[in-house]
């Protein structure tokens, strides 16, 4: 507390001040010196006082500034005025304290805390705006990189827009309204030329073009980049192929995801068997075997082909990459040995 707001009325013994917030017509006997509540008091016990008065009803006569009164509103004032310093100067006892800070008062002030250091951490960091979401992806490929998670909406369901989305409004969705969304917001083109496989994980994708694809998820912390689209093939437990076609690659996924409206034209049946385990049945033509794990159908039994190797996969490509510049510039010979199907071109540099 500041010592000028108890020297202030400490020197209020008769003087009498009409039209201000307090008024004091008698000194209070201080128990104790300001000096001595001071060095008696840590900042545990300055937090003490301060509850005492909170639950007295007090405190707002000490933080609030003071406004002019005249009358029965000084009077009343004054009154809390001398309350609020009988108790500042009268050091408060440890049973005092445990007589107004009861378990359930500790309880409740560790709650308010918490929520308000929660806020603060919130407002410190604020989050990024949604961007448009891919949604004709059949699949998302993912190359064992994990991510944090955390909740984002409102979002808009397809063909409908959400009333609680505070982004936009109804005539500027882009589920109502495709024709408004941007170029780089599109669903990608279907017909995919350049061969460029950059996943690490074992996974095979087919007739895949370079791409930079924002997907907002709901469940994950930051917007996920989709590097490249293609065509992927899924083989089942059988050796039984299907080809997924407009496949996303995102490489910060942990765990390729599949659309199932995607992977069938006519019929998607799933049956249960034993246990967590499930059959799913694509267009009565590919039997698949998977699980209903954590509320979640996973084709525990599929796999993706594994990949050809890097010669295989950008002498596949029409334009050949320029490993001269994306390597830094480095030595022919240096070159060579890391990259030995690479062409050496004359630079500058």
């Amino acid at each position: 507390f500041s010592p000028k707001i108890i020297t202030d009325l400490q020197s209020c013994s008769t003087k009498t001040s009409r039209g201000s917030r307090w008024q004091i017509t008698k000194e209070p006997q201080p128990r104790y010196t300001y000096q001595d509540l001071t060095r008696k008091t840590s900042s545990t016990g300055q937090l003490r006082i301060k509850a005492h008065l909170r639950h007295q009803g007090l405190i707002k006569y000490i933080l609030e500034p003071g406004v002019p009164l005249s009358g029965a509103a000084a009077n009343a004032v004054a009154k809390k005025h001398h309350e609020t310093v009988n108790i500042l100067m009268n050091f408060m006892s440890e049973t005092v304290f445990k007589s107004v800070i009861t378990p359930e008062v500790k309880k409740a002030l560790t709650i308010v805390h918490l929520e308000e250091s929660r806020k603060a951490k919130n407002s410190s960091a604020p989050s990024k705006p949604a961007e448009g979401q891919s949604e004709s992806a059949s699949a998302l490929i993912h190359d064992a990189k994990k991510g944090k998670k955390k909740k984002r909406g409102p979002y808009c369901d397809p063909g409908k827009h959400n009333p609680a989305a505070t982004s936009h409004d109804a005539e500027h969705c882009y589920q109502l309204h495709p024709e408004l969304c941007p170029p780089h917001f599109s669903r990608p083109s279907e017909k995919a030329t350049t061969q460029l496989v950059e996943v690490n994980d074992g996974h095979e994708s087919e007739q895949i073009s370079e791409a930079n694809i924002k997907i907002s998820t709901r469940g994950h912390s930051n917007l996920l980049y989709a590097t490249a689209v293609g065509s992927a093939i899924l083989v089942n437990q059988d050796g039984e192929k299907l080809i997924l076609n407009n496949v996303l690659l995102v490489p910060s996924l942990t765990r390729s995801l599949i659309s199932i409206p995607r992977m069938f034209k006519h019929s998607f049946n799933i049956t249960k068997t034993i246990g967590d385990c499930v059959t799913v049945n694509v267009d009565n033509n590919l039997r698949i075997q998977g699980s209903t794990k954590n509320n979640l159908l996973e084709l525990v039994n599929c796999s993706f082909l594994v990949i050809k190797s890097l010669s295989s996969c950008y002498h596949a490509s029409p334009v050949k990459p320029n490993w001269h510049d994306r390597l830094g510039h480095p030595n022919p010979v240096y070159q060579k040995a890391l990259v030995p199907e690479s062409e050496v071109i004359e630079c500058s540099i």
